[in-house]
């Protein structure tokens, strides 16, 4: 039997993303303390906790359009996230083991985040094309 999705918080990709949210805030404070963590950590925060913020948005919007639009920026901002995931890895200032590793169990959680949005905005997607050729 298949669990009836009351909440947001029932989606799998919420819970991923609100994972993905928390664990950038830990990132963030590992980075050494500069301009560079202050502007980087900013965005990133911002990226991260705005996928799962718009997934619940979404889901509470009442139309498959306007849900299917709302997950679009939260893909956008999933992908902003692995832009700034990047930078941290790559970046000498902040080459640490521990920083680079985390952030690669970052990357990896949110590249899940990204296929969910991708699956779910096309079952949505087909949803709305359905409803109309009826």
């Amino acid at each position: 039997m298949v669990d009836k999705i009351r909440d947001y918080k029932d989606l799998k990709v919420w819970q991923k993303a609100l994972e993905v949210a928390c664990d950038v805030l830990e990132l963030v404070d590992m980075l050494p303390a500069g301009p560079a963590r202050d502007i980087i950590g900013k965005q990133i925060i911002g990226s991260s906790t705005s996928v799962c913020a718009n997934i619940a948005e979404g889901h509470s919007s009442g139309s498959s359009r306007e849900y299917h639009r709302i997950l679009k920026i939260a893909f956008r901002e999933a992908k902003e996230t692995d832009n700034w995931l990047q930078v941290i890895k790559v970046s000498r200032k902040f080459a640490r083991p521990k920083i680079v590793d985390f952030a690669k169990k970052i990357e990896d959680k949110n590249t899940e985040v990204l296929k969910m949005l991708s699956s779910l905005r096309t079952s949505i997607k087909n949803q709305i094309m359905t409803k109309n050729r009826n």
